[in-house]
């Protein structure tokens, strides 16, 4: 089971990541690949740490190669998205 705490750290970067973006791009700053690239980094780990919350598996991958599988399960409907 991956510690609580590991989940919690990857939301804090996720926000920490998204908040940067999202400042930067409101005060419509010139570094448009540079925001992308921040909110970019902040979808990858929301979605990591949602993955590591349904389908435990301690690893330091990348979300997408992390679970290999994944969205064959959600297709399955095996796994269920959250909205």
């Amino acid at each position: 089971m991956v510690d609580p705490d590991i989940i919690i750290e990857w939301i804090t970067k996720a926000d920490e990541d998204f908040e940067f973006a999202r400042i930067n791009f409101e005060e419509e700053k010139p570094f448009f690949s540079q925001i992308c690239f921040h909110f970019n980094q902040s979808a990858e780990k929301y979605l990591k740490a949602y993955i590591m919350m349904i389908h435990p598996k301690p690893d330091n991958r990348s979300a997408f190669s992390a679970y290999p599988g994944i969205f064959e399960d959600y297709e399955k409907g095996t796994i269920s998205a959250v909205i």
